[in-house]
């Protein structure tokens, strides 16, 4: 027999729980919402960074676990620059799931099912939820368990693919170091490679290495890649305290939701991930808040609504990417070179308006960038 719910969330990672948040912070009226989740969420499998203006409301401030107004790019301003009135954030996953998890303990509306889910589909006006035990129902499910699927060839589409090693060197080798957004001075290998580094003390650093390629690597690829990047450093002697590694589709590629109109998806399958970068983490939250909003104005929940404009701009810069007529170190190496780090950041949070947009699309080169533009806007 099902029980009901007002609401159930399949998925207890970053977008089920950033929605659970948001609901619970709400002014919406509702009794009972089930969060499905057979994962305890203890160990901390990830970290989230992103950025926010000084003056932005952020939910997530209180835990934060480092922040900085200064990073760096390479081979281009090897020197710290400021990014000021933004800061970079870094927050780490099992902080984020405690402090979650926390919240919703205190509130009697929430309940944590540590259950696997076989099966979803919408029954007439609601959604049915399977797992081996039982069976849930409720007007609106939304599903944060993203299921890979067969990506359209016709449209351009590439991973996003990283391994990272939280790190303690035996020397104070980070201190007084920025965060390193990108390093593209390593081996390129005919596709866009980088680090990526978060140093967190004087000794210990997230170093990542991060791939946009058609298909993933080898898992020794990443370990070798990790190992001659701190050996060039030099770092030497280092312990490696957590590893965390990932896979993310940057597509033009329209997922489709099989589970029909009463299950919405969030995340990835939910349209939160920016095809040209993989970024992701802040606009579940962006989506978060667009749910709640919706619900609150009676109007079905949809996936995550971005502009028209930002769609063109990320289709053009990925088709950049698959073509392969200017490698992914050159164009962000141009961005870098060419206009503010405030300017690039606003734009990659897709918060710049159009004057600035011009400025980046005419500081491309035209021979790559307008042919795959028009691809963009007709394909």
């Amino acid at each position: 027999m099902a029980t009901d719910w007002d609401y159930i969330i399949v998925g207890g990672g970053a977008s089920g729980l950033s929605l659970a948040y948001m609901l619970s912070v709400s002014n919406l009226s509702f009794s009972r919402v089930a969060i499905i989740e057979p994962d305890p969420k203890l160990r901390n499998d990830r970290t989230f960074s992103y950025w926010t203006s000084n003056s932005e409301t952020d939910p997530w401030d209180s835990i934060i676990y480092k922040r900085w107004n200064t990073c760096t790019f390479k081979p281009h301003r090897q020197a710290a620059f400021s990014i000021l009135p933004y800061t970079y954030k870094t927050l780490r996953a099992q902080d984020f799931y405690a402090f979650v998890k926390n919240r919703l303990a205190q509130d009697a509306r929430f309940e944590w099912i540590s259950e696997a889910v076989t099966a979803l589909k919408t029954k007439g006006n609601a959604a049915e939820v399977c797992t081996a035990q039982s069976l849930y129902r409720a007007p609106w499910v939304f599903n944060s368990a993203f299921r890979h699927q067969r990506i359209n060839s016709e449209k351009p589409h590439l991973y996003q693919h990283f391994k990272g090693w939280t790190i303690k060197a035996q020397h104070p080798v980070f201190k007084n170091l920025a965060p390193v957004f990108m390093d593209f001075s390593i081996p390129q290998q005919n596709d866009c490679r980088f680090m990526y580094v978060l140093p967190y003390s004087d000794n210990t650093a997230l170093v990542e290495y991060t791939g946009f390629s058609k298909n993933t690597w080898p898992n020794e690829v990443y370990t070798q890649a990790l190992q001659s990047y701190l050996k060039e450093w030099p770092i030497t002697a280092y312990t490696v305290l957590e590893t965390e590694e990932g896979c993310i589709p940057m597509s033009a590629h329209a997922f489709v939701n099989p589970y029909g109109a009463r299950v919405v998806p969030l995340g990835t399958a939910g349209a939160c991930t920016k095809m040209s970068s993989g970024y992701t983490f802040k606009f579940i939250l962006s989506h978060s808040r667009q749910i709640c909003k919706q619900l609150q104005n009676h109007t079905n929940p949809t996936p995550f609504r971005r502009s028209k404009r930002f769609e063109w701009f990320d289709k053009t810069l990925l088709q950049v990417l698959v073509d392969k007529k200017q490698s992914g170190a050159q164009i962000f190496s141009l961005l870098f070179k060419k206009h503010p780090p405030q300017r690039i950041l606003r734009f990659l949070n897709e918060e710049s308006r159009w004057h600035e947009e011009f400025k980046i699309m005419w500081s491309m080169p035209l021979r790559v960038f307008l042919p795959a533009a028009l691809k963009a806007l007709f394909k």
